[in-house]
């Protein structure tokens, strides 16, 4: 079997590392683009959301590489929004479309004895210290891709020489797919960080903060956001990832040792329960968590990024009108469909900067 996952951040270079592991054969993933989102949108529901039909999209193009089972990080609670909807729906549509073999496998959602045993199913039936082993991989692998990550988007807006940030990201990133040993990913860090010291920097640079928010199926992607963040650096403001795999990961999942991670997911919990009354869809409380602790370190506006049809995002909308309001800082809202235009966006987003460093007199 050809086994292959999503491109959601980071998360499939973790999942080629343990494949890597197992000897199991890994699709890496076709870079989301606009005739994904075409076949999708003729062939999804008419009630589908735009997650939806671009998956759909997404997945066809690894079926047409050999791929007959994805990979995933599975949810079974209120978390999962429509999330089981959404990747069983878009499975049933391609078998009936010509892919009759396609499956979708959910795992490390579910609780370990669920995990191990499809780990074992998938990977030639390893013993429970193998498996342990390729856990360990997957773990320490997201999270050094989440820390390369984080220094991109620390480097991109500061760097002398422009694309330099994002061909080490490229660099490192790639390395890390070729991990098979649970002490490589440290090690490539390592080198990264080195090498990313070396990355010449203006740090006299004035910079505005912004914080960035959304539904983790459009901020993880950049194709979803119109490559929010890149565009955002390159307008002279620093931009961090909001959830992150890593913490949403090893914050669900309690994994020893990442008592951090989990310390932290924690406190973004309880943070964003003073705007929100009851346990939520997705994850907005962690959504919203993580935009107030920008807030209160400095950021000067917050950009939202929705899509048609997100139930977490229609939520999500006056919640941060709210947050805006109390905090006094602008925000603007994207609305991503299929009919959405990156030429209108820049325009938009470039005056929502221009309206933050005048505020700021940059």
């Amino acid at each position: 079997m050809k086994y292959g996952s999503v491109p959601a951040l980071n998360e499939y270079i973790a999942m080629k590392a343990m494949f890597n592991y197992f000897g199991q054969e890994f699709e890496l993933p076709v870079p989301l683009n606009e005739s994904m989102l075409k076949f999708g949108e003729a062939h999804s529901p008419e009630y589908a959301c735009f997650p939806f039909k671009l998956y759909l999209g997404y997945l066809r193009q690894l079926a047409e590489k050999g791929v007959t089972n994805i990979f995933v990080h599975g949810l079974c609670d209120i978390r999962s929004c429509r999330y089981v909807d959404l990747w069983e729906g878009t499975a049933q549509i391609l078998r009936e479309n010509g892919y009759p073999d396609f499956r979708i496998n959910y795992w490390g959602g579910y609780g370990l004895d669920l995990s191990f045993d499809q780990l074992k199913e998938v990977m030639g039936g390893p013993s429970k210290f193998k498996m342990l082993r390729g856990i360990l991989i997957f773990c320490l692998t997201l999270e050094a891709a989440d820390k390369i990550n984080d220094l991109a988007n620390r480097s991109r807006p500061r760097e002398k020489n422009n694309g330099e940030t994002d061909a080490w990201l490229a660099k490192w990133n790639s390395e890390l797919c070729g991990v098979k040993k649970f002490w490589q990913p440290r090690k490539i860090f390592r080198a990264a960080l080195k090498e990313w010291e070396n990355i010449p920097l203006d740090k006299e640079k004035k910079l505005i903060k912004v914080a960035f928010v959304g539904d983790m199926f459009k901020v993880h992607e950049p194709f979803s956001h119109f490559d929010t963040i890149r565009k955002l650096n390159r307008l002279g403001a620093e931009v961090r990832q909001s959830l992150q795999f890593s913490l949403i990961f090893f914050g669900m999942n309690k994994v020893p040792l990442k008592s951090d991670y989990q310390k932290r997911y924690a406190e973004l919990m309880v943070k964003g329960k003073k705007y929100l009354q009851s346990s939520p869809a997705s994850f907005l409380d962690l959504s919203v968590g993580e935009v107030l602790e920008e807030l209160e370190n400095g950021a000067s506006g917050i950009v939202h990024f929705q899509s048609f049809g997100c139930m977490p995002d229609l939520l999500l909308k006056p919640i941060l009108d709210r947050i805006a309001k109390d905090y006094g800082v602008p925000i603007i809202h994207f609305l991503r469909d299929t009919h959405s235009s990156d030429t209108q966006y820049q325009t938009r987003l470039e005056a929502f900067v221009d309206l933050l460093k005048r505020k700021q007199k940059i």
